[in-house]
């Protein structure tokens, strides 16, 4: 698929698979498309990431929906659905052990380090405005998941790092 149509076909697939799904008080598609947005506002662009922002817009659609990874792989190729395969939390008896599970397969991969990031954001934002309290769980959280996450030695990708600076100015 070419790069625009690569990223439509994710918008409008993620769309359906979430359409029975809320957020808040929105249709899924909206903490999908502020995923989307915070991607864009780092830097990714159609042009010259249409696989990492393809994958913001798929990036739940494994852990929530009958979406597979191999379905994934035949619709948008290996790139897109490893993406979204790194940032689908594995199977654990609590939210902490399906985490520490899959916090390794994300730090493995910038891209995936990316929607995971932006998700994070969209969510800690969300929070704030709507004043669920996800936000503190979030805050709770954050020294694991920067333990987890984060590479010692810095990203080849400038945008990850301002991801992370991003997060690290919603979430205190």
């Amino acid at each position: 698929l070419m790069s625009a149509s690569m990223i439509a076909f994710a918008e409008h697939l993620a769309t359906f698979l979430h359409r029975n799904h809320r957020y808040g008080e929105h249709p899924y598609t909206h903490h999908l498309s502020q995923v989307v947005s915070i991607l864009r506002l780092a830097g990714y662009t159609d042009d010259g990431d249409p696989h990492t922002l393809a994958a913001g817009w798929l990036h739940d659609s494994i852990e929530d929906t009958i979406y597979t990874y191999p379905q994934a792989q035949l619709d948008l190729g290996h790139e897109v659905a490893n993406i979204v395969w790194a940032v689908t939390d594995e199977p654990g008896k609590n939210r902490k052990e399906r985490h520490e599970k899959t916090y390794p397969k994300i730090q493995a991969m910038e891209q995936a380090t990316a929607v995971k990031l932006a998700d994070r954001i969209a969510n800690v934002l969300e929070s704030l405005r709507t004043g669920n309290g996800m936000a503190k769980m979030y805050q709770k959280e954050h020294p694991g998941f920067k333990a987890g996450v984060r590479k010692e030695r810095g990203y080849k990708d400038a945008r990850v790092e301002f991801l992370w600076l991003l997060l690290e100015k919603v979430i205190s």
